[in-house]
């Protein structure tokens, strides 16, 4: 099963990049560019609120098709995704919702020259994610997290806030 987590930025790559300034995840990347590249952006804003975005160049004949989760992977009493909001999402082709047993953020979305994602709240303090396009893992140096657009070491990543 896919697992992602990222919208994550107050955080700390646990065993992934070993970071240890906690400040280096937090905050809105300034530097996202729609349509440009294959990026995905995740941060955590002040009040501890999660985001996701992904986005792809224009393709004329296919769009890049972005598949994972997120999931809260803490204890039993906090791995609960609390709230969901989509943003960008065109209803038809995309779509982000809980799972089931309320751990994990499902999503899937055909992106092609913009911008798809989500937000979202928990109060686990441990999160995996894996990212997929186009059916193969997005490349570490491809997946900006925070203001400054730091790189998980791997994905999938676990990742401690």
């Amino acid at each position: 099963m896919l697992a992602l987590a990222l919208g994550i930025s107050a955080l700390t790559l646990a065993a992934d990049a070993g970071a240890k300034n906690v400040k280096k995840w937090l905050g809105k990347p300034s530097f996202v560019q729609v349509g440009k590249a294959v990026a995905v952006y995740g941060w955590q804003d002040a009040n501890r609120g999660l985001h996701l975005r992904v986005t792809a160049p224009l393709r004329k004949n296919k769009a890049h098709h972005f598949k994972g989760s997120v999931c809260a992977v803490d204890k039993k009493d906090k791995n609960t995704i609390t709230s969901l909001t989509p943003k960008l999402l065109e209803p038809i082709q995309d779509s982000a919702r809980i799972g089931p047993h309320g751990h994990c953020v499902w999503f899937d979305f055909k992106t092609n020259g913009h911008i798809d994602g989500f937000d979202f709240t928990t109060d686990a303090k441990h999160l995996l994610f894996t990212i997929f396009r186009d059916g193969k893992k997005v490349l570490p140096a491809k997946i900006y997290l925070g203001a400054e657009g730091n790189h998980p070491a791997r994905n999938p990543a676990f990742i401690k806030r």
